[in-house]
């Protein structure tokens, strides 16, 4: 082999062994492999606490939201509370009657009038529980009479027993507020 002109300098004429340039260059592969997945490591932990850090951001800016509503409700509630004396809505003002209508037969007039004094106004309130009505009414028979009065109720001993069908059947239930001190309008 001839030397080649263009080559210059120290390597002139020949070159390294080529297990070293192989061993050298695997050594500096595996450096920046190393260093690649050590760099994308930081990266990828970087990121995940970044996303939990901003879930978080967004986590504690909805808790100071919802705090900042029941403040404001909590606020409107003592505002009600203070002002209830001067309305009279105190419970020690108020007289409860409780309603238990079952399978009443009534008459579309007695219907219209019972859905009339379960309105609300300002001196009474209906809270109702249950309001069922069919339309056909039951017969009232001689055999539910008899139910009432062995049951002990005196107002089925004291009404006549119709036996004529009505024309709705209600079932009601709630409970009916009044204030005291004043009388019906």
């Amino acid at each position: 082999m001839y030397p080649n002109p263009r080559y210059t300098g120290y390597m002139r004429g020949h070159l390294p062994n080529p297990h070293i340039t192989v061993a050298i260059l695997a050594f500096i592969f595996c450096v920046c492999g190393h260093a690649f997945m050590t760099a994308y490591l930081d990266y990828n932990t970087t990121q995940k606490k970044f996303e939990l850090l901003q879930n978080q951001e967004r986590f504690y800016k909805n808790q100071v939201k919802s705090l900042e509503q029941k403040k404001s409700v909590i606020g409107q509630a003592e505002i009600f509370l203070d002002n209830t004396e001067q309305y009279r809505l105190l419970r020690k003002n108020w007289d409860e009657f409780s309603v238990d209508l079952k399978d009443e037969p009534v008459s579309f007039s007695q219907l219209k009038t019972i859905l009339f004094q379960v309105g609300t106004t300002d001196h009474y309130y209906f809270l109702p529980e249950s309001l069922i009505i069919r339309l056909g009414g039951l017969k009232k028979t001689p055999e539910k009479k008899e139910e009432a009065l062995s049951a002990g109720n005196d107002v089925a001993k004291t009404t006549p027993v119709s036996e004529t069908a009505s024309d709705a059947v209600i079932s009601l239930k709630g409970i009916f507020l009044v204030q005291q001190g004043r009388q019906d309008e």
